[in-house]
């Protein structure tokens, strides 16, 4: 703005005359707000003063301790009410410096202080939730997926990678609470956060991730077609994507192929063998022990006896 009025100057110029000018007079108050407020999160805190009654901020204290507190009110005299948190720290500051004041927990701290609660509730009953009966379910509705899609061995071994870490990592949180470790020093020394290392500390056994339903697919309003065509005996996936993507489908093939799998009666003649046998050999003309190859496999072993035949300097084909 000022460069736009011919005045162009400095960002801290303007700061440094913001700061000269003196701060306004404010009415003392009678209901006072008392918090804590980040200069850097999770490392250096103040204490943030507020006016409940005109909803302004009268002061920033350099700290949260209750000496600084106590000094602060000690010079403003007549709060009535003090609206805090659940800080011994404050508490015995406002005790100190206004002690004919009346201290209360505000709705906000009393609703998070329910929720933390209930949190570390169920993270300590987590396991024997998990054992409990399931609710039983509610009658069907629209045609919807039931479980989600298979997962390959890909993703099962990462999954297993990962619950193995975390089981680690609990187990030595575990470890360290035994032997007497506050739970901050073990956040600082495991690089964890203090949210895990308490949600660990309070865990009465390894809390496992839950499983949940599948949410919505593409593929949903299409599943009364599928689950007709396969109950007419069609186990074609591309057949059935060709069918579906003539009737709106956007998905792709593999979707259908994934929600095809566990349901098939046969196996696809496009399923690969099982890793680990001998290719069998050729059988010889007029040989009638040899076993018997299937279309596919003589196709292959034909195909590799004309590329051994070219790598030897053959030249028919």
């Amino acid at each position: 703005m000022l460069q736009q009025i011919g005045m162009p100057t400095s960002g801290d110029t303007v700061l440094r005359l913001v700061r000269r000018l003196p701060l306004p007079r404010c009415q003392a108050p009678h209901v006072l707000g008392v918090d804590d407020w980040a200069r850097r999160k999770g490392q250096t805190y103040g204490t943030i003063l507020v006016d409940l009654e005109r909803h302004r901020v009268i002061d920033l204290l350099p700290d949260r301790s209750a000496p600084t507190l106590t000094d602060w009110l000690r010079r403003h005299r007549g709060i009535r009410i003090v609206a805090r948190d659940r800080s011994t720290e404050y508490a015995r500051g406002i005790g100190l410096g206004a002690p004919r004041a009346v201290q209360v927990a505000d709705r906000w701290h009393l609703l998070l202080n329910l929720r933390q609660m209930a949190e570390r509730w169920l993270a300590g009953v987590h396991g024997r939730l998990r054992r409990l009966p399931p609710i039983p379910r509610r009658p069907p509705g629209p045609a919807r997926r039931t479980s989600a899609f298979p997962r390959s061995q890909a993703e099962r071994a990462a999954s297993a990678d990962s619950r193995a870490r975390w089981k680690a990592l609990y187990d030595e949180v575990r470890r360290r609470i035994a032997a007497g470790e506050p739970l901050l020093t073990i956040s600082r020394r495991m690089r964890l956060a203090r949210g895990t290392v308490r949600k660990f500390a309070d865990a009465e056994s390894f809390p496992e991730r839950a499983v949940r339903p599948p949410g919505p697919s593409i593929l949903d309003p299409y599943l009364d077609h599928l689950e007709a065509r396969l109950a007419t005996g069609c186990e074609n996936a591309m057949a059935l994507w060709r069918e579906l993507r003539d009737r709106g489908f956007r998905g792709t093939a593999r979707q259908v192929h994934r929600w095809l799998g566990p349901r098939r009666t046969t196996r696809s003649k496009h399923t690969p063998q099982r890793a680990g046998g001998a290719l069998p050999a050729a059988p010889s003309p007029g040989d009638d022990s040899a076993p018997a190859l299937p279309p596919y496999g003589r196709e292959v072993v034909r195909r590799l006896e004309m590329i051994s035949h070219f790598q030897r300097g053959g030249t028919e084909g």
